[in-house]
Formats: C-alpha cells, structure tokens, sequence
C-alpha cells in the first residue's frame, strides 16, 4: 500500500510539472510564428515606369530587414541592359553594402542613365541582396519602358506673355520667357536664339545675376528666363524676329519673339558761335542764335522750348516751335533775353531745354550783366568834374 501511494505521487507531480510547462511553450511557439528569424528584402516604390527615350532615371532603392537582429546587407545590380548606366549611391558615395537594424529600412538612390543608343522597348535591371555571411538573398526586378518622345507630346514647354517689343534702335530689349517641366525626372534645359545678323542675345534666369546658356529643370517645376536682346549698331527702324530654342534630352521646345525698332530720337542744341556766354543790360534785349538738330535716325516732331531763368526776366524764342526735323536736319532759333529793370551787375544762368518726342537737349547760358553805357559816361564827367575842381582850388591855394 505504501508503494503505491508513493507512485501515486510521483505520478501527481509530473502531470503538475507538465501543465506549468505547458503554457510557456505554446507561448513560445506563438511568438516564434510572429517573429521570423531572418529576411531582407530590396525594392523601388514602382517596379514598372515610363521614360521618354534619352530621360535619365533617379529613384529610391529600399533595403528592409524584416528579422529581429541587424544585418550587413550587401546590393548589387546583377544585369544592366545596353546603353545603360546604373548606380547605386548613399549621399555622394557608390555604395555595395549598407547596415540594417532589425525591423527598419535604408535607403538608398539607383541612378539610370541612358547611354547613345538606347532604343524604345522594355528593359529590365536587376537587383540581389544578400546578407553578410551569403546565406539569404532577395532578387528584384526593375522594368523600364522607353517611349518616342513623339508619343508623350512636349514635356518642356516654354511661352512669353509679351513676345513683341517696341522701342528704339539704341535700346535694349528684355523678354520674360517661362520654362515649364511636365513631367516627373529632372531636365537639362539648353538655350540659344536665332536673330538678326549682328543681333545679341544673352539669357539670365530671375533672380541672377549671371548670364546662363543652360540650367537643370526639375521635374514638374517651372523656371522664369530674361532674354536680353540687344539690336545691331545702326539697325534701321521695321520689325526683327528673334527665335529660341530650348533644347532638352534631343527634343526641342520653342518660343518666336519679335522686336518692332522705330529708330531713334535725339537733338542736339547749342549757339551757333559756340559760346555760351552773353552781355545784356538791365531791362534790355540781347539776342543770340541757337541752332537745334537732329541727330538721331527718326523723324522729330513738335519741337519746343522751355526755360529756367531769374525771377522777373523774359526769355522769348523765334519761332516758338519747330514742327518737325528731319534725320540729319538742323534748324536756327533766336532767342531774345531781357534782365529784370532792377538786375544787379553780375553774373545769372538761364538754362534752355529743347523738347522734341522721346529727346531731349539742355543749353545752361551765362549771361552777364553790365551797368548801362550812359551810367558811364556820367560816371566819367562826375570824376573829371572832381578833378578839375581839386586843380582849381590847388592852384588858387598855390598862388597865395
């Protein structure tokens, strides 16, 4: 009997120790069919894309590892297609490993760059990741599908809100032209111009000082230009195309400008004796001419006269206007100035301005003013006067 009841408790405390067991078991096993040991995996965010024929490629390359410990996870790119280039880079490094934490992600950028030849169709790139001691791997497969530009339509689309200016020959032209990139990859963007003979164009992007031939233009982005056009050197007045051409991964945008030249206005102004001075008297007239030409390549119309001069003086011109001059034609004015009757001896300014259209010209005359002539003479009797005087009274002094 006592045997028994010894087995009988031997027999209570295995099944006891079983059922403890038990549950740290199952729950061991549950936990290990959440939890993998090791996986990686690598990927771009699409695995299929569209490219117009001579577009490059940059895009993220994704490394996961999905297990619980960090990894070393080596990538590479097993096959690249013809006239293709493929990189894989961190930052501004080649990079062929990276270090992964358990659960988290890196990432990286694949660059494709089409080489000369590419052809339309479907490529695909190849892509493994394995771990550091080989013993996992992950193959990817990238395709890329290379379209005619004549199938997507332009991408880069260039316009001008004002493409027609109109001004003088000696002038220069600014244009605005805006630069839109529709579609998704960065663009380089090359600029030139067609012109007149002679003609210089020169392109600077909004907000730059420097003057550009070409600049990158990113995907879905839009970029302001300036295109200065400066006319030839004596270019006649009429009307000028000027034609650019934005140039982009073999295609071509373009944008037809034009500049309406309507020749230049100027006069010149001065006296005729080249002096710029003048004698005058209080409250009389002196004259003196002025000549008035122009020197510009356009006809000058309604040419008139204005003058600054001292309070109370006239200033007076003959003929008050000149209708019009011809390029080259010059015409004499005679301007009359009288001082003011109670103008002090000494010298006064008056400045004359030619106003002809789009043209003008100033003339600063000096005039001096002198004491009348009889003033003079008076002045001269009243000392011969004095003198005589002074001789009498010395000789009459003398004899006594």
């Amino acid at each position: 009997m006592r045997v028994r009841t010894i087995r009988g408790r031997h027999n209570i405390l295995i099944v006891a120790l079983i059922l403890a067991i038990l549950p740290s078991f199952v729950f061991a096993q549950q936990q290990g069919a959440k939890s993998p040991g090791r996986s990686i995996a690598v990927f771009t965010e699409y695995s299929g894309i569209t490219v117009v024929k001579g577009d490059s490629l940059n895009m993220d390359l994704l490394i996961t590892n999905k297990g619980l410990s960090p990894e070393t996870i080596g990538v590479k790119i097993v096959s690249i297609p013809k006239a293709w280039k493929a990189t894989i880079k961190g930052g501004a490094y080649s990079v062929s490993s990276v270090y992964v934490d358990g659960g988290q992600t890196k990432k990286l950028a694949l660059n494709l760059e089409p080489q000369e030849g590419v052809k339309a169709g479907d490529v695909v790139f190849s892509l493994k990741a394995v771990t550091k001691d080989g013993s996992i791997t992950a193959p990817y497969d990238l395709t890329v599908k290379v379209v005619e530009p004549s199938l997507v339509g332009e991408e880069v689309k260039a316009t001008s809100s004002y493409p027609v200016l109109r001004g003088q020959a000696d002038s220069d032209f600014e244009f605005s032209m805006d630069l839109f990139n529709g579609g998704q990859s960065e663009k380089a963007v090359n600029l030139s111009a067609v012109g007149p003979e002679n003609w210089f164009v020169t392109f600077q992007p909004v907000g730059e000082t420097k003057k550009v031939s070409g600049f990158l233009l990113k995907g879905g982005q839009s970029e302001s230009v300036r295109v200065q056009v400066t006319p030839a050197k004596g270019a006649t007045e009429g009307e000028y195309p000027v034609l650019v051409t934005v140039e982009y991964g073999g295609r071509t945008a373009e944008v037809a400008l034009k500049v309406v030249l309507t020749g230049v206005y100027r006069v010149d102004a001065g006296t005729t004796s080249g002096l710029l001075s003048i004698d005058a008297m209080p409250d009389k007239v002196s004259t003196f001419s002025l000549f008035v030409k122009n020197t510009g390549s356009a006809v000058t119309q309604d040419i008139t006269f204005d003058v600054l001069k001292p309070e109370n003086w006239a200033v007076s011109f003959n003929p008050q206007e000149i209708r019009g001059l011809e390029a080259g034609e010059a015409k004499q004015v005679e301007v009359m100035v009288k001082p003011d009757p109670r103008a002090l001896v000494g010298d006064y300014a008056i400045d004359i301005r030619t106003v002809g259209k789009y043209a003008v010209k100033n003339v600063e005359m000096r005039v001096i003013v002198r004491a009348p002539t009889t003033w003079g003479w008076i002045g001269i009797g009243l000392i011969i006067f004095v003198i005589a005087g002074l001789s009498f009274l010395f000789l009459k002094l003398g004899r006594r």
